[in-house]
């Protein structure tokens, strides 16, 4: 509905414009060149305005997805997710990723455009390695919970702090941040040395 108001908000000014550009043209005086003037910076500032809009918009998006991308770097960094030196004897409650602003950016629709294609999917890429990086925490949980015996415990482990699926997602999500700060520093003001990659990471 919002740009529906939109394009008729538009095309009446531009038709106005011709009008008074009309008008100027069969009886030029100053009130039609005023009125020419005023619909040309009505039109100006529509779309500036629009313009600031959509660029606070995007930094706003990207800024989200830079912290969640740093609070899932310390995710995959804590020692949970690293080789166990004595075995464990209990079973683990594991520290999920977030996605949810991830998916929020997505669907917002702000980076459909050609310049941010390959931003875009890195995003999905990432989207669908945590969520089932998550899954696989669920079942991990599921089976060590129902049989909480040492020697299950860390075969499960084992397999789950030395295996691809955890080096591959920490590489995945490690190149969608490194692309947002290489590429988008200057539209997101995150950079390396500020929130995605300060001392803690």
């Amino acid at each position: 509905m919002r740009h529906i108001i939109v394009r008729v908000t538009f095309v009446s000014l531009l038709l106005a414009f011709l009008i008074a550009i009309a008008w100027f043209i069969y009886s030029p005086d100053f009130e039609p060149a005023l009125t020419s003037i005023a619909l040309i910076a009505t039109i100006m500032g529509l779309f500036i305005d629009r313009w600031l809009a959509n660029r606070e918009r995007r930094q706003e998006l990207l800024h989200a997805l830079a912290h969640e991308l740093y609070t899932n770097l310390q995710v995959l960094a804590d020692p949970v997710f690293h080789p166990d030196i004595e075995p464990r004897k209990v079973p683990t409650v594991y520290p999920r990723l977030f996605v949810a602003t991830l998916e929020t950016v997505i669907a917002s629709g702000a980076f459909i455009e050609n310049r941010d294609r390959r931003l875009f999917q890195l995003m999905h890429s990432w989207q669908e390695r945590a969520k089932d990086f998550n899954r696989r925490l669920d079942i991990t949980e599921l089976r060590t919970f129902t049989n909480p015996s040492e020697d299950e415990i860390s075969r499960v482990r084992n397999t789950l702090t030395s295996g691809k699926v955890l080096s591959e997602t920490k590489r995945v999500l490690q190149e969608l941040s490194s692309h947002l700060v290489d590429n988008y520093a200057k539209e997101s003001g995150v950079g390396r040395d500020t929130i995605l990659f300060g001392e803690n990471t």
